[in-house]
């Protein structure tokens, strides 16, 4: 027998920059690993200027996924992953350090923000760039951080 199906948790967060078709307070569905053990803070997807495409801030999620152990850091931004000019930074402000459960809390945060602040360009491509923050004072950032190929800032 099946299980039934239980309804999605909606958080709504007002976004500093909503396409034209979003309503002001746009509901967004949050993994359950994200909606269990953290609270979005605020989504900003208002940044312009260092966009990248889908497709490649896709496959940084995709390395995230297959890092083992659990990310730690001093305090500051961390480059998780940088894939043809797309990064990820995992970026907090705990003095002592912070760590979190799994690689894939990074990963899911950057899939939020891939999923919602995504704009088509003239070509029709769909590029991303965005940053999301939580409660607990951790963020994940999308953006464009390099020329071509793995040419990415450290």
């Amino acid at each position: 027998m099946l299980s039934p199906i239980t309804p999605l948790f909606l958080l709504t967060i007002t976004h500093h920059l909503l396409p034209a078709t979003a309503s002001p307070a746009t509901p967004i569905v949050l993994s359950r690993s994200l909606r269990d053990k953290y609270q979005v803070k605020d989504l900003d997807c208002s940044q312009t200027d260092s966009r990248v495409g889908r497709w490649e801030a896709q496959r940084g999620i995709f390395n995230v996924r297959n890092n083992k152990g659990k990310p730690k850091s001093e305090a500051g931004c961390v480059m998780e992953t940088c894939v043809d000019g797309g990064a990820i930074y995992w970026c907090h402000d705990v003095p002592s350090g912070k760590e979190l459960d799994t690689y894939n809390d990074i990963a899911d945060a950057a899939q939020l923000i891939v999923d919602r602040c995504g704009v088509r360009n003239d070509d029709g491509r769909v590029m991303v760039q965005g940053k999301v923050l939580f409660n607990d004072d951790w963020s994940v950032t999308v953006r464009y951080d390099g020329s071509s190929g793995d040419d990415c800032k450290p």
